[in-house]
């Protein structure tokens, strides 16, 4: 197969040039993996200072997402994808539910990890944290 060194695509009557990763990725050449936290908080609720009941919604509405891998963790929840998609559809569903459940007003902080170069799911990055303890 040919690989581009790089390429110039137009999209929005913009010219937009792609590098040699880029254009790979767009071919579908390798499986690029895509990691993003989306750490919420409800405010105007019902439940006081407690977020558990907001947070259990989100995080199903999340995990009910076809090709999406979900991990719970104590400060957010973190996702992993292959598709850009999914992660502005794990946002979207991420505030349906909170909204459903009652909150005035949400407060999102999000993370995406895109690396280029390779893919490394969430378990070998811990992985290799742990194996330089």
């Amino acid at each position: 197969m040919f690989l581009f060194p790089f390429a110039i695509i137009k999209i929005n009557r913009r010219y937009i040039i792609l590098s040699d990763v880029q254009c790979n990725y767009i071919m579908g050449i390798g499986e690029q993996i895509l990691h993003a936290e989306i750490s919420v908080i409800p405010i105007g609720t019902n439940s006081g200072t407690s977020m558990s009941k907001e947070i259990s919604s989100a995080f199903d509405a999340i995990r009910k997402i076809k090709d999406v891998k979900t991990v719970l963790t104590a400060m957010g929840t973190q996702i992993e994808t292959n598709d850009f998609g999914n992660i502005l559809k794990a946002i979207e569903v991420t505030h349906q539910s909170i909204r459903s459940a009652g909150a005035k007003r949400i407060i999102t902080t999000i993370k995406i990890d895109e690396r280029l170069d390779r893919s490394v799911s969430l378990e070998k990055k811990v992985e290799s944290v742990i194996e330089k303890l």
